[in-house]
């Protein structure tokens, strides 16, 4: 019987950017071409490297720069352009050929989340929605972009469009809406308030904090959401888009696939994913990545992709039909088969810093005596969700290497 090879890692190149961390992406602009979010030198921190970068994908040469003011956070490419929101609540329009800013506008508020292209009165333009609640629009190939009203809540989350032309917006307050444009303007919708039971007043529920986009798949939508504790449940919701909740909470049945010992979640600020029937989410706190059955919200296995990590920022993302790529903080790139659910391959792009404290913090449940605040992530950390184009994978980390992966895999 023939027997598959296992599967074969290879980094082609290795270039230097500026630093990215949970809120830049990667954008496969062409076959030639990977567009690139930075935070510059320093996260959060205004400095002359922030800005977006376009580089060619045989060799990682750099082929343009476009600076912004502030960080620069999740972009699109819309036509011929690059929309990018900014930490100083600006929003650029770059040209994708040259990297000249075209177009800059203010908004009074970051924009953190990923602007989405919409059609509004027959013409295609895009959307963003802002920290502070406010929904713009933007047409004339950039030239304008005005505000179309607001919802209730700060907005961290990127807006994810469901099948009929509306969209989601869910509120760092746990609040969830379905919007939509019409020739009146602008209506949103709430369909959830999601609360946890926290630590403030005694057995008073608090609102669930919603940062990471969510995921979309027929009638039904999927979010993580944190809170400020250890939970015994995955911290996820299935919701219908009409209204209500389907199921809350990842409920584990079989405490085998943990030893017998259930360890707890902590916090899900990224976004799941949906591929081999199984819904497949990566919790903060943690040392895996876990599958959920999409109907029921339990969890069915899991894979352990190393050390116990406090901080995870980096969303799954599919590799064809059977795998998966899973970016950690402790710098670790990993490659999981959803067949067999096992660790097919992992590489390392882990600065000595990140391994120290990686070492540092092994095996310790926060706060115990760890070296990382929360939000800190160590220097060569992958934060940002890596980007599969065919059998390479793009992934960057926060010491600002973006690296191109080359996969062998025999049945792919």
């Amino acid at each position: 019987m023939h027997k598959d090879k296992p599967m074969a890692a290879r980094t082609d190149w290795v270039a230097s950017v500026g630093s990215i961390h949970s809120r830049n992406n990667l954008l496969a602009a062409s076959e030639s071409r990977l567009i690139v979010s930075t935070s510059g030198l320093d996260w959060n921190i205004q400095d002359p490297s922030d800005g977006i970068y376009c580089l060619d994908t045989f060799s990682g040469r750099v082929l343009w720069f476009a600076r912004t003011k502030g960080d620069a956070n999740e972009i699109s490419l819309v036509g011929g352009w690059v929309v990018a929101p900014t930490d100083a609540g600006e929003v650029q329009v770059i040209s994708l050929d040259q990297g000249q800013t075209e177009h800059v506008h203010h908004v009074g508020s970051p924009v953190f989340g990923k602007p989405h292209t919409v059609e509004h009165f027959g013409d295609w333009t895009a959307s963003f929605v802002a920290h502070n609640g406010s929904v713009w629009i933007l047409t004339d190939r950039g030239a304008n972009c005005r505000q179309v009203g607001e919802i209730k809540g700060r907005v961290r989350a990127t807006p994810a469009p469901l099948n009929d032309g509306s969209f989601v917006i869910a509120s760092e307050e746990g609040d969830v809406f379905r919007c939509s444009f019409h020739r009146n303007g602008f209506s949103a919708h709430k369909i959830a308030s999601l609360e946890y039971m926290g630590f403030g007043a005694a057995g008073q529920s608090q609102p669930a904090v919603i940062s990471a986009k969510p995921l979309v798949h027929r009638n039904r939508i999927y979010l993580g959401f944190a809170r400020d504790t250890y939970y015994d449940e995955l911290p996820l919701v299935c919701l219908d888009p009409r209204g209500g909740i389907i199921w809350h909470n990842g409920r584990v049945r079989d405490l085998s696939i943990f030893d017998n010992k259930n360890p707890g979640f902590g916090n899900v600020r990224t976004t799941p994913l949906l591929a081999g029937g199984r819904l497949i989410v990566t919790p903060a706190y943690s040392d895996s990545v876990y599958f959920l059955d999409p109907n029921t919200g339990i969890v069915r296995d899991r894979v352990r992709l190393g050390q116990n990590v406090f901080q995870q920022w980096a969303s799954p993302v599919a590799i064809g039909s059977k795998h998966v790529a899973v970016g950690r903080v402790d710098g670790v790139l990993s490659v999981i088969d959803i067949v067999s659910t096992r660790l097919a391959a992992s590489i390392s792009l882990a600065t000595p810093e990140t391994e120290t404290v990686t070492r540092h913090n092994a095996g310790k449940p926060y706060p115990a005596d760890y070296s990382l605040l929360p939000g800190e992530v160590p220097v060569g950390g992958i934060c940002g969700t890596p980007t599969v184009v065919g059998r390479r994978i793009y992934v960057g980390t926060t010491s600002g290497q973006l690296a191109s992966i080359a996969l062998k895999m025999p049945r792919f």
